[in-house]
């Protein structure tokens, strides 16, 4: 009888998690989309945009919550970006133009876990922020470029030129991201947001593993 109150109320703080999970991932997706689609710092003439950090909201996220959820949000804003102002030939070249080079980030924004593995608190450093948005930007390059050449018939180094501009747009991120670590208060209060989750779940299993215990007791 104890063990199936403690399964039920472990049940329920991974339901709390799973949903606040969510919630952050809406918040995240919603500002990646208006930084990317609604506010473009600059429209490049044949597709394409360079933005005011519109990938820092999902690389946070994804470095924040895992690969998990991390590709739930990268599927969605993959999904609504290509839907949305985007030019469709084929399926080849939707794949190499947009859902390559966005599911890529739900990837590498973990590689500054990895960088940092053993390190105090799994902390974001700038060197993981910028080897992250690197290796994001290179697969966006290398990936539109090979969709230039194969689909817009454009010559190589004419694509490889153009498509540069997604190296503009992750160094834009890769500098918000550093300048808002570099804030004391940003960590602070992204470290209560964390801390409120873990509490509240916490606090949550231990009220009805004590109310199932009054039940029993009873």
């Amino acid at each position: 009888m104890k063990d199936t109150v403690i399964n039920t109320t472990s049940d329920t703080g991974r339901h709390q998690r799973h949903i606040r999970a969510l919630v952050y991932g809406a918040v995240c997706l919603a500002l990646s989309i208006v930084l990317g689609r609604v506010m473009p710092v600059y429209r490049m003439p044949n597709g394409g945009s360079v933005t005011m950090a519109s990938l820092a909201p999902l690389f946070l996220y994804v470095y924040l919550f895992g690969i998990k959820y991390g590709l739930l949000v990268t599927i969605a804003y993959t999904i609504i970006m290509t839907a949305t102002g985007s030019t469709l030939i084929n399926p080849g070249q939707v794949i190499l133009d947009y859902i390559i080079p966005y599911m890529a980030l739900a990837v590498v924004a973990l590689v500054p876990k990895v960088l940092n593995r053993g390190g105090k608190g799994g902390k974001l450093t700038e060197a993981g922020i910028y080897s992250g948005l690197t290796i994001f930007a290179l697969i966006r390059w290398a990936s539109q470029t090979a969709s230039g050449v194969l689909f817009w018939y454009t010559p190589f180094w004419g694509s490889l030129l153009y498509n540069s501009f997604g190296i503009i747009d992750a160094a834009i991120a890769a500098v918000v991201l550093v300048a808002l670590f570099r804030s004391r208060s940003f960590c602070k209060e992204l470290g209560k947001i964390q801390d409120m989750m873990a509490v509240k779940v916490k606090n949550a299993e231990r009220k009805e593993i004590n109310e199932g215990q009054g039940v029993m007791a009873g």
